[in-house]
């Protein structure tokens, strides 16, 4: 089976917006044991819209197209398949009818241009959405089911999962490959890869696939094997091998991680922020039911903000500095306290461009890590690649440290207990 992807739009060639769908549809297709053979990006002219469709359709079993379905005048892609598959237009009146009925529950005003996403080819499957106001549809020609669905990420997601999923399903006998997956910080991949080469040969011969991603400063492993024994026995022999690094597991986040421990031991934290911004706040509350475990947090750019709201004193500020092991140890205890939190991460460092000296360059972020009767530093000097780069790279390391801490294996790693 082929299955190929098609992305429509100028504003994901020009930078304007990122191509987001292939990642969706990707994983879909390789958790059910397939994978995307091709993908493309097109500009908006009907014409080249026509071409890749003709092209891709030629090779593929099942194609799936995003964008261009929208209700302005460059939305063509409906157009567009009209021609390919030889297949007038026509006005659809009941999905006219629906979606008047949905802009009025809404309270908006239906204009006339919204017409246009009540047009379909003739001998078009109509894909109803519940989400949004485009309906995808389907189309067969030249042998080659082809799914043209909205580009917008939540849309498409939702119209992947009810209409193209169900397909796929069925040529890939209806189950789902046995995966596991964990997350390390800490080591690179070719390290990672040394240090397994045993496991993931052994893994590898017994008919596991086994991949890398990299997304600095998270390195991922996945397993995945049509025998179920496979995957766990391989999973088991990376955990053993693989040192105190791993963090996530089962595609979770590192934020998802820590609120599974942070849950099951019943405890709640906080955070002191200087140089990431507020980045560990975010990542904590992209985790559902964050409520449960974190409150509120502290954004302490400036030196009067650590003073006034976390209780750093002005000589400790003026003796060692922001970005010192003292600073962040009582911005970790002050936040704690004040938050009434059963931990507090804190971070201050130098992200960059600019600020760094030889004895504090740019990269060089200092951590502390709160517990009710316990107190941990922690120090490290990332490269020097970007502003963005040291931030999150501090945030998840922060968020590293309370994983390990609460995984009993902190002092595997380089943090030293003040008390």
């Amino acid at each position: 089976m082929h299955l190929s992807y098609l992305a429509v739009g100028d504003e994901l060639l020009d930078g304007r917006v990122r191509e987001a769908n292939l990642a969706t549809l990707g994983d879909h297709a390789r958790r059910l044991g397939l994978s995307v053979d091709d993908a493309s990006v097109i500009g908006d002219t009907n014409q080249t819209i026509v071409d890749a469709l003709e092209a891709a359709s030629r090779r593929a079993d099942i194609l799936v197209v995003s964008g261009g379905l929208g209700p302005t005048q460059d939305d063509i892609t409906r157009y567009a398949a009209s021609q390919w598959a030889s297949s007038p237009i026509e006005l659809d009146e009941q999905h006219l009818s629906n979606l008047r009925d949905q802009f009025e529950a809404r309270g908006f005003t239906f204009t006339e241009n919204n017409r246009r996403q009540c047009e379909f080819p003739r001998d078009a499957d109509i894909l109803a959405s519940d989400v949004g106001t485009a309906a995808g549809f389907r189309l067969v020609h030249n042998n080659c089911q082809a799914f043209f669905l909205p580009g917008v990420p939540s849309e498409f997601r939702w119209h992947v999962d009810r209409f193209v999923i169900p397909r796929l399903q069925e040529v890939s006998d209806g189950g789902e490959t046995p995966t596991e997956s964990l997350t390390f910080l800490g080591p690179g991949e070719s390290g990672l890869e040394n240090r397994l080469q045993s496991v993931l040969e052994k893994g590898r011969h017994e008919g596991a696939r086994i991949s890398f991603l990299a997304n600095s400063p998270l390195v991922t492993i996945e397993v995945s094997a049509t025998d179920r024994s496979v995957v766990d026995e391989t999973i088991a022999g990376i955990r053993e091998r693989s040192g105190p690094w791993v963090i996530a597991s089962n595609r979770e986040s590192p934020a998802e991680a820590l609120a599974r421990r942070l849950e099951s031991a019943g405890a709640t934290v906080t955070a002191a922020e200087s140089c990431t911004g507020g980045w560990i706040g975010k990542l904590l509350t992209d985790a559902p039911g964050a409520s449960d475990w974190f409150e509120y947090g502290y954004v302490t750019y400036a030196n009067n903000a650590k003073i006034a709201m976390l209780g750093v004193s002005e000589s400790t500020l003026e003796h060692h500095g922001a970005v010192s092991a003292e600073v962040v140890c009582a911005m970790a205890d002050g936040a704690r306290s004040r938050a009434d939190a059963d931990w507090a991460l804190a971070v201050s460092g130098i992200a960059g461009p600019s600020g760094g000296t030889d004895a504090k360059p740019v990269g060089r972020v200092h951590f502390g890590l709160a517990g009710t009767d316990e107190l941990w530093h922690h120090r490290a000097t990332f490269p020097d690649r970007g502003r963005a780069y040291v931030r999150r790279t501090s945030a998840l390391t922060a968020i590293a440290g309370l994983i390990w801490r609460l995984d009993d294996n902190l002092d595997a790693h380089d943090w030293s207990r003040i008390h």
